[in-house]
């Protein structure tokens, strides 16, 4: 996965906010390296140095293997903001397209044991679980009558 940052002239770009912005990106996009090639992140001042309003925007565009690009954006204040809010819509757009196709891996929780009341007869049962005792015939008023053999 290769990680693009493309600003705008009216955008200082320095180290710090580079490392940043890559650092966000790769902790939010990580489990999605395997099936991304390119991460384009495009960082635009809207109205060109002038504050006081949502101005900061940015866009991010992701290119997955074998499917379309896509494309998720924030505006804010604050450059920093954007750029997180931004990357957060990714990851929900990632997760519902990939989703979609069937191509998300996803942790599984590994299945419930199930013990059973009793194996066989004549063994005890697992510790914690109950018995099972055989349920009538609805509406039925008798229970069951034990025989005698008579020698």
């Amino acid at each position: 996965m290769r990680i693009l940052i493309n600003s705008d002239s009216s955008i200082a770009m320095d180290a710090k906010l580079v490392k940043l912005i890559m650092r966000e990106a790769t902790e939010l996009l990580d489990r999605f390296s395997d099936r991304l090639t390119r991460v384009e992140i495009h960082l635009t001042d809207i109205d060109r140095g002038k504050t006081g309003r949502v101005d900061k925007r940015c866009l991010v565009e992701v290119r997955v293997a074998g499917l379309k690009p896509i494309v998720a954006s924030a505006q804010t204040r604050e450059l920093e903001t954007a750029v997180n809010q931004a990357l957060r819509k990714m990851v929900r757009a990632l997760d519902t397209s990939l989703g979609k196709q069937g191509l998300l891996r996803t942790v599984r929780k590994p299945a419930p044991v199930v013990a059973p009341a009793a194996v066989t007869r004549g063994k005890k049962s697992l510790p914690g679980a109950k018995r099972r005792t055989p349920m009538k015939a609805p509406g039925s008023v008798r229970s069951p009558q034990k025989h005698r053999l008579s020698a």
